[in-house]
Formats: structure tokens, sequence, C-alpha cells
């Protein structure tokens, strides 16, 4: 696998299995409870299908990872309606890469900066900002896309949503996951886009 090509410090790279690995550590540090996914699950994501995993570098150091499923029509609707938990989801629940004609709507199920990085990390989040539907066409054609799904678990979680063009459509009670539910697609996403200040450019996005 290519590493992206960037004379910039940060930059986001397609996922590896050392990177997975190196994610689910990191994500038994940040999250709590029913958050945590086992490294195990992660694992069986990741070889369900490997394109929707990504790492966030600074330099040769792994600073966060973020990963999108392209989950299954009936599985997709059983965690929209709150009543599946994320640590529940199967690999044979994702749409795997040969099929990708079938993927339609995509659950964006997490992203996350390391608290023990020192650095700034307002790069990275506007460079995944900027990349993000370069991101999400490692998966399938963007034209392909219908809706992106994702949870809040917290307040800066909740801002980069919406800054993304998400809106909440299910308030934390209503779900078993105890987390509002946000919905957008492409052109939320865009319109979002339009509204922020103009970027500057930070780096690179995913390698192929």
């Amino acid at each position: 696998m290519q590493h992206a090509a960037s004379t910039s410090l940060y930059q986001v790279r397609r996922a590896r299995e050392e990177d997975i690995r190196w994610a689910a550590a990191l994500g038994q540090r940040v999250y709590q409870g029913l958050d945590v996914i086992p490294e195990a699950t992660m694992l069986g994501w990741f070889h369900g299908n490997p394109n929707g995993f990504f790492t966030f570098w600074h330099g040769e150091q792994r600073i966060g990872n973020f990963d999108i499923l392209p989950l299954r029509p009936a599985v997709m609707q059983l965690f929209v309606s709150g009543n599946l938990l994320e640590k529940d989801i199967r690999p044979e629940d994702l749409i795997p890469a040969a099929e990708s004609h079938a993927i339609r709507d995509l659950h964006w199920e997490s992203i996350v900066v390391d608290p023990a990085f020192l650095g700034a990390r307002r790069p990275m989040t506007r460079l995944f900002e900027q990349t993000f539907l370069t991101t999400l066409a490692h998966l399938c054609p963007i034209d392909q896309v219908g809706n992106i799904y994702a949870i809040a678990a917290s307040d800066p979680g909740e801002r980069l949503l919406r800054r993304t063009g998400l809106s909440k459509i299910a308030e934390a009670a209503t779900r078993l996951d105890g987390h509002p539910l946000f919905r957008g697609n492409v052109a939320s996403y865009r319109e979002a886009q339009t509204q922020l200040p103009a970027p500057a450019s930070y780096g690179n996005a995913a390698a192929s």
C-alpha cells in the first residue's frame, strides 16, 4: 500500500491491519462502557471491508483514526432505529468491497485523535473535513451514496458532525447506545462546507 505523498506533516492514510490494532488500543483509552469496540470486532470489520478505515498521521506518528461502515440495509435499519449497538455489528453485516455497487447508506462509526498528541489538532480536523468525500469514494462512487449516519459521543464530536453537514434526527434517550443520532448526505456536506471560512492547505487525503 502506498502512503499519501505530501510535504505536510498532517496526512490521512488508508489503514493497515497494524493500524487497526493501534486504533483499538486508542479506543480503549478514549471511550467508555458500551462505546468501547473490542479489537477482534474492529479487525472483523476491517477484513469485512477495509476500504472505510483510515489513520491520521503527523509525520511518521499515528495520531488518530476514523472509520466508515457500509452496513447492509437491514442492519442499518436496526442501527438507525436505535436497537443495535455498534459493538454488536458483525463482519458479515458489512457490504464487502466486491459488492460496492450495492452500497447506498453509510455509518460513520468513529473519529478520534489521540489525547496524548501534543501538537495542533485543528489542522488535522480541517484536513479531515476537506477530504471527507475523497475518503467516502474509497467505498463506492460518491453519486451512489445516500445517507450518512453517525452518533455523537461528545460535544466536540457533535460539532464536527454539524460542520460536515449532519443534523440530529434522534435523541439519546431513544437509543440503546445513549447517544443522539445524526444524518447527512453529500449535498448537505457540500452546503456545510460553503458556510466555513476559506480553508488553508494542510496535507493530503488517503493514498490508494
